[in-house]
């Protein structure tokens, strides 16, 4: 389906509150909350990977490795603080793969699979972005700003890594951009209730959501855009807008 086009009922009776492609356009993972499922595009196939046994057990932020094999995600278990974990796009080999203190949460592949991005508060402080091996080791603080970092997204080329910062006190966020290595930390926007954010293909843009509107900036900050915008207000439509969400936000096939 393309923007403006008819949608396309894939499943009924599966309550989310996020869904997201795999790259290959084949596969879809469910953030249900209570757990993790994947159904295919065309609607069959669903399977559980992993459900929560208490309501307190938190299951969120999936994340598809690049070939489409694994699952990141945030998970609680029964006993223990928010973690790290993967598991294989079967329901198979669930791995931990940070135990610490603090909570590890919103993890974000490299492109090319190596390493996973996340944001914590490990050192008993705000939460800032870290970055490990996908095996979870070698963990290294990428930023050290005042306040909150969360939700991570490398940029295609892995050269930098886009973030959202809250506004103390305020519905708003800071749209920043980081290099891997942890330096030119760049404020790029102020965002009023944002959505999830992406890059488009070459890494020159940031894709970010503000409500029913999804706006392109350039990666230095410049040049903000309208790149799609729902009529009336609809955000509970926002899902329906371009294949270049395909890892970020429910969306259409990245190969439509």
């Amino acid at each position: 389906m393309q923007v403006g086009h008819e949608p396309q009922k894939i499943a009924t009776g599966l309550w989310t509150s996020l869904a997201l492609w795999s790259h290959d356009g084949q596969s879809i993972v469910v953030d249900t909350s209570m757990g993790l499922s994947v159904i295919q595009s065309d609607g069959t196939g669903l399977h559980d990977l992993i459900t929560a046994k208490i309501v307190s057990v938190y299951i969120s932020d999936p994340s598809w490795s690049p070939d489409d094999t694994k699952i990141a995600f945030s998970y609680s278990a029964e006993s223990s603080n928010l973690d790290i974990y993967t598991i294989n796009a079967d329901g198979t080999n669930l791995t931990r793969l940070t135990d610490n203190s603090g909570k590890d949460i919103t993890p974000n592949w490299s492109p090319d699979g190596s390493k996973i991005a996340f944001a914590s508060n490990r050192d008993g402080q705000s939460f800032q972005l870290y970055v490990m091996d996908a095996n979870g080791s070698n963990p290294t603080l990428l930023t050290s700003l005042t306040g909150q970092s969360y939700n991570p997204v490398w940029s295609p080329d892995g050269q930098s890594i886009a973030f959202l910062k809250p506004v103390a006190n305020s519905v708003s966020f800071e749209l920043y951009k980081i290099d891997v290595d942890g330096s030119h930390a760049t404020k790029l926007t102020k965002i009023d209730e944002p959505g999830r954010i992406t890059w488009l293909p070459d890494s020159s843009r940031v894709l970010y959501q503000e409500l029913a509107t999804i706006y392109s900036i350039k990666s230095d900050g410049t040049e903000k855009e309208v790149y799609f915008s729902l009529p009336n207000n609809k955000t509970d439509l926002i899902s329906f807008c371009d294949p270049y969400f395909e890892s970020t936000m429910p969306v259409l096939t990245p190969t439509a």
